[in-house]
């Protein structure tokens, strides 16, 4: 569902529809191979599903009663995960390529300024795990998922 709140923005409010079983989208899109996967263009949505589901996943494990929803304004500044648990609003992007730069988390800036958020992650498909500024980790997706603890850590920062 779409994140609501009195943020004084235009956001946009019809939910977002995933297929949390990336194996039977594979099979939906014709790929049955991973060079096909590796140039389809439904890559990036295929790693933003699996991601989302893997942390809605962990999260109901470390903080039961966290609520999820994704974020976008009506002028395209969006996060695709926001975590309300603890007391605290964590947004989520996913990227699927190996190394997001600070530009690729301006978006993501604008919503943690939007909802209050302290703390922001731009989980990715490489390998290391970095800051990018004000507040927003990049996150190898590999290594946070990997671990229960770290994504309970997310919401403690």
């Amino acid at each position: 569902p779409p994140y609501h709140a009195n943020v004084g923005k235009r956001l946009v409010k019809s939910p977002k529809i995933y297929v949390r079983d990336t194996g039977l989208l594979h099979h939906f899109l014709g790929i049955d191979e991973r060079a096909t996967l590796d140039v389809h263009p439904g890559r990036g949505a295929s790693f933003e599903a699996f991601v989302i589901d893997q942390l809605i996943s962990a999260f109901s494990r470390v903080a039961p009663g966290a609520r999820f929803s994704f974020f976008r304004t009506a002028t395209g500044v969006e996060a695709d995960l926001v975590v309300e648990a603890s007391g605290r609003i964590v947004p989520f992007e996913v990227k699927v390529h190996s190394a997001p730069r600070p530009d690729d988390a301006s978006a993501l800036r604008r919503v943690m300024a939007d909802v209050g958020a302290k703390r922001g992650y731009v989980v990715h498909a490489g390998a290391e795990s970095y800051s990018l500024g004000g507040g927003i980790q990049a996150v190898s997706a590999g290594t946070l998922l990997a671990d229960t603890k770290r994504v309970a850590a997310t919401l403690m920062g």
